[in-house]
């Protein structure tokens, strides 16, 4: 499957090459988690590094605040369909009063229209999830749908970001249906950890196409976002993991299912009087008598010479 890349350094790496082209992801996450910036980067580095003109589409923040929060990331806004990045404000006024059904029917046709007057090839849409603070949810299931299927026959590769619970196991989509109905689903975390805040993100789907699966770290900065990925191990790596080295008590030998992985660090904790050196050597006595070398890093012993 074609596929095109966001740009972002380690996430296509993590996408293996990118987001499905012609398809929908959408991007799940709390407060501080990025998704906007993983928008923005996504269509700014899709018409500088591969020509293809981008639309954002806003339903939270103006177009004058996104291009102010966004000034520092040299990001080409225009105003001309086509040419850049193009921000279109969608934001339903606070005053706003519901009368009748819900339909996003004029919505979707001046969006078609910008779209295909100006031959735009990725969209964005940020914070979907706002514009359905009205009407049933009937209503709101088949506005959603409606709108992927909008983005369906568009022909364009596009990302909506939604709101969601950051200590959430599962992707708490929108109504139940982001998770199923996109084509991909990208869940972002933040979680603080004691003075620490962390980042990750993990690739729930990706219809199509391979991705590389688990939690990996991100860091977001002046330059927006970077994902940081690390190969999987090699073949052999992985092969030599399995071999076993004997910890010197057999009983530990059996509980530790034929011993210590070679290849791994193991640490030893314990309280004074446990015998974590008398552990340590009865390793490494073994090692001594085949003629290995031992070196022995205990900070007692340190202290002792």
């Amino acid at each position: 499957m074609l596929t095109s890349p966001s740009g972002i350094a380690g996430l296509d790496q993590i996408l293996r090459g990118g987001f499905p082209s012609g398809r929908t992801t959408t991007v799940v996450g709390g407060p501080g988690c990025g998704k906007t910036v993983l928008a923005m980067q996504f269509l700014a580095n899709g018409w500088t590094e591969f020509g293809e003109p981008g639309l954002m589409v806003s339903f939270e923040e103006s177009p004058a605040s996104l291009a102010e929060n966004f000034a520092h990331m040299s990001i080409p806004f225009s105003d001309k369909i086509g040419s850049g990045v193009h921000l279109f404000d969608g934001r339903v006024p606070v005053d706003t009063v519901e009368a009748g059904a819900f339909d996003l029917g004029g919505l979707v046709s001046i969006l078609s229209s910008l779209v295909g007057d100006g031959g735009v090839k990725r969209v964005t849409i940020d914070a979907i999830d706002a514009l359905f603070a009205f009407s049933e949810v009937g209503f709101q299931r088949r506005e959603f749908l409606r709108v992927l299927e909008w983005l369906t026959d568009s022909h364009v590769t596009a990302l909506l970001t939604i709101k969601g619970s950051e200590d959430a196991e599962g992707v708490p989509g929108l109504l139940g249906l982001a998770e199923y109905a996109a084509d991909g689903v990208v869940q972002l975390r933040r979680r603080t950890i004691g003075e620490l805040s962390r980042r990750t993100l993990s690739v729930v789907k990706m219809r199509g196409c391979g991705f590389e699966a688990g939690e990996h770290p991100y860091v977001i900065s002046n330059e927006g976002i970077r994902a940081l990925y690390s190969p999987k191990r090699t073949t052999a790596e992985l092969g030599a993991l399995e071999v076993r080295l004997s910890s010197g008590i057999d009983r530990l030998d059996r509980m530790l299912v034929g011993g210590y992985r070679s290849g791994t660090m193991t640490l030893v904790s314990g309280l004074p009087g446990t015998a974590k050196t008398t552990l340590g050597a009865a390793f490494s006595m073994p090692a001594a008598a085949r003629g290995s070398g031992v070196s022995l890093s205990d900070s007692t012993n340190r202290r002792n010479r």
